[in-house]
C-alpha cells in the first residue's frame, strides 16, 4: 500500500512539473516572443511589421491596389487592438469578442486563426447579403 502511495505522489509530482513547464513555454514575456512565434507558424495569412514599441500582424489583400484588410497591433504590454481596414473593432461578427491583451501563445494562434476563419466565412457566404452587410456594418460600429 505504501509502494503505491509513494508511486502515486511521484506520478502526480511529474504530473504537476511537466504541466508548469508547458505554461512557462506557451507563456509570452514581450513583443520579441510575439514576432518569434507568428514567424515560426509560417502563417501564409500574416505579414509581421516590427516597430520599435508594438508588432503590427497585417493581412494584406492583393487586389489592384494592396491594403491591409485586417490588422492586430500588439503593444509592449503585450495589450492589443484588432482593426477591420482603418477601424478598431472590440469584436468580429455576433460571436468573437476580441480580447484586449494576450499572455500565451495558445492565445495568440487562436485569435489569428479565428480572425482567418471569419474572414474565410465572409468570402464563402453571400456577399451581396443584407445580413452580411449588416453584420460587417454592427462589427464596425462596436
Amino acid at each position: 500500500m505504501r509502494l503505491e502511495v509513494a508511486f502515486l505522489e511521484e506520478v502526480l509530482a511529474e504530473s504537476i512539473l511537466t504541466a508548469k513547464k508547458e505554461e512557462e513555454a506557451d507563456k509570452l514575456c514581450d513583443l520579441k516572443d510575439v514576432t518569434n512565434f507568428v514567424r515560426g507558424k509560417k502563417l501564409t495569412f500574416w505579414h509581421v511589421i516590427e516597430c520599435s514599441d508594438h508588432v503590427i500582424l497585417a493581412h494584406i489583400c492583393n487586389d489592384d491596389t494592396p491594403w491591409i484588410k485586417y490588422s492586430v497591433v500588439v503593444k509592449t504590454n503585450l495589450t492589443l487592438t484588432v482593426n477591420v481596414a482603418k477601424a478598431s473593432v472590440k469584436q468580429l461578427g455576433s460571436k468573437m469578442v476580441v480580447p484586449s491583451s494576450i499572455d500565451s501563445k495558445r492565445q495568440q494562434l487562436e485569435l489569428l486563426e479565428r480572425i482567418e476563419g471569419f474572414d474565410s466565412a465572409q468570402r464563402s457566404s453571400s456577399e451581396n447579403s443584407t445580413a452580411d452587410i449588416f453584420e460587417t456594418v454592427a462589427s464596425l460600429l462596436n
